[in-house]
């Protein structure tokens, strides 16, 4: 009957245990054959020095239920348990948290016969060594990344003894380290790593790494598509409030010529294009906030792509941008002119397929936004000029829509008659004639209002206009001077500002041509001197007296 291992005689305490148990066992009531008394016991082993005062053995039935536990000798490492049954149990050692030992349980079948125990043979832990525990962080951040491959390897060394890879939150742990001096690398297929080696010493305890490791970004990416088709060529614009300039890698950092920040809270980082598949990607990210904006633009085309503007958080992991971007349609630019080498006209209406309508600028351009490829129908209107209708085919790759060319300008005039014949009745209306003075010899006749205004659409060219006096006016006396209007409608604007004429009878012919008399078309005249442009011709018919 074996109790308790040692080198030295048994105590007074245990003697008086076992005659103790000697006596029950010989006046007391037969116990069943299960029922014997035999003690399980082994050292705790370890090359290197250890505290083994912080190490428990305990036994556990089969079922896990506890039955024993113990400390171990602190000077070298024994321990016993006794046993009074039979049957299955589960002998583990329990260290302090992180130390190693081999094996850390041994399965006991306990038969009073010849199991290790009743044979008195010893049970031994082995010490196989400490762990070691660090972190790799995000950059500026109290957390890292799971997935970042860890080695151990000896200091001065290439050699690896252990691998193992960072759990979420960026802890890493290497187990059964013996003491010694180490080096910790960190690696990964796709992120950056701004701190990817430390150090670590370890003596007769765990072990921490010296400093924690650092990744300095992750990889963003995401796609573009046309029509389900991928878009080559489209910049994706990286924006930030927190992110600096100098965190961001893999990425142009250069303006992007033509694009226009509409938010000033945010800060240009740097942009990407997309590939022939469509991707796009930025290589290496801190944590943080950003927002990216999407721009496509031809020669003079720019493409609208939706979602316009996407914010998104980079944690600690890649990240793919989710939606995908399309491009739903274009943005294309044009500009209406007064003649092919003229100036531009503002506030002309520009319609596109009787729909689409927009104002040219003060220079005379013009934007339409959300266009798909097709083919269109624009019209340019402003008043006292004439355009015609232009089809085109508007494509991604078209490279600027042309310009849209006044054809004709109105030739406007006014007859007035300062005093009537009496022997005739004054009629309301004269028909004007304007005659082609060039190749064409075209004819056009219009009638007056009941205010002696007229007007004429007219191309440029070389013209003469004649007001058509009825033969019984003319008999009666009445006459109109100019009897004839010589003029040339110019491709371009026309800078001089009229003369006016102080009295009819003595005033010239040519100097009358373009005068600018007071009457309810005066402000028109003011203010189209004002602006030093006349995209019009007008011109008076006086009568004289008879």
């Amino acid at each position: 009957m074996r109790v308790r291992r040692g080198a030295g005689p048994p105590g007074p305490v245990l003697m008086s245990t076992a005659l103790v148990l000697l006596l029950l066992s010989v006046v007391g009531p037969a116990r069943g054959s299960e029922d014997i008394v035999v003690g399980c016991g082994g050292f705790v082993k370890s090359d290197v020095e250890i505290n083994y005062s912080l190490i428990e053995i305990k036994l556990y039935t089969k079922h896990g239920t506890l039955k024993y536990q113990t400390d171990c000798a602190p000077n070298n490492g024994y321990f016993m348990i006794p046993l009074y049954d039979k049957g299955d149990f589960i002998l583990k050692i329990e260290p302090p948290l992180g130390w190693s030992f081999e094996p850390t349980n041994v399965e006991l079948y306990v038969d009073g016969v010849s199991d290790i125990c009743t044979k008195g043979g010893d049970i031994n832990f082995v010490f196989t060594g400490f762990s070691v525990n660090g972190k790799v962080l995000s950059r500026g951040q109290p957390l890292g990344p799971a997935g970042v491959q860890v080695s151990l390897r000896n200091t001065g060394t290439e050699a690896k003894i252990q691998s193992t890879v960072t759990q979420p939150g960026g802890k890493f742990a290497f187990f059964k380290v013996l003491p010694g001096d180490y080096e910790i690398v960190a690696t990964h297929p796709t992120w950056v790593l701004k701190e990817a080696s430390t150090t670590v010493r370890v003596t007769n305890s765990n072990a921490n790494a010296a400093s924690p490791l650092t990744v300095a970004g992750y990889n963003v990416s995401g796609s573009v598509r046309s029509d389900g088709e991928p878009m080559k060529g489209v910049k994706f614009l990286l924006f930030s409030s927190f992110v600096t300039k100098e965190d961001v890698l893999g990425c142009h950092t250069s303006p992007v010529p033509g694009f226009q920040l509409q938010d000033e809270s945010l800060v240009y980082l740097c942009y990407a294009i997309s590939k022939e598949d469509g991707s796009f990607s930025f290589s290496s990210l801190p944590s943080g906030g950003y927002t990216v904006i999407p721009f496509y633009r031809g020669e003079r085309i720019t493409f609208d792509v939706a979602p316009s503007r996407l914010d998104f958080t980079v944690e600690h992991d890649s990240l793919k941008i989710e939606p995908v971007f399309h491009v739903m349609g274009f943005s294309v630019t044009g500009r209406v002119l007064n003649g092919p080498e003229g100036e531009g006209v503002p506030e002309a209406v520009v319609t596109l397929n009787n729909q689409i309508k927009v104002k040219t600028k003060a220079d005379g351009s013009f934007r339409l936004e959300n266009i798909t490829t097709g083919t269109y129908t624009i019209h340019a209107q402003k008043e006292h000029l004439y355009f015609e209708t232009v089809t085109i085919k508007i494509a991604p790759n078209t490279p600027q829509l042309a310009d849209i060319i006044a054809t004709g300008f109105s030739v406007c005039g006014h007859i007035s008659i300062i005093r009537f014949p009496d022997t005739v009745k004054q009629m309301s209306k004269y028909k004007v004639v304007l005659s082609s003075q060039d190749k064409d010899k075209s004819l056009v006749t219009v009638e007056t209002d009941s205010h002696g205004s007229f007007c004429f659409k007219a191309k440029p060219g070389t013209y003469k206009v004649q007001v058509v006096v009825p033969e019984a006016e003319t008999r009666a006396g009445l006459t109109l001077k100019p009897q004839t209007f010589p003029l040339v409608v110019k491709d371009g604007p026309q800078r001089r500002a009229p003369r006016p004429c102080a009295r009819p009878a003595t005033c010239p012919a040519r100097q009358c041509s373009a005068t600018n008399r007071p009457s309810r078309h005066s402000a028109e005249h003011s203010l189209l001197s004002e602006s030093k442009i006349t995209y019009y011709y007008y011109y008076y018919f006086l009568s004289e007296r008879y």
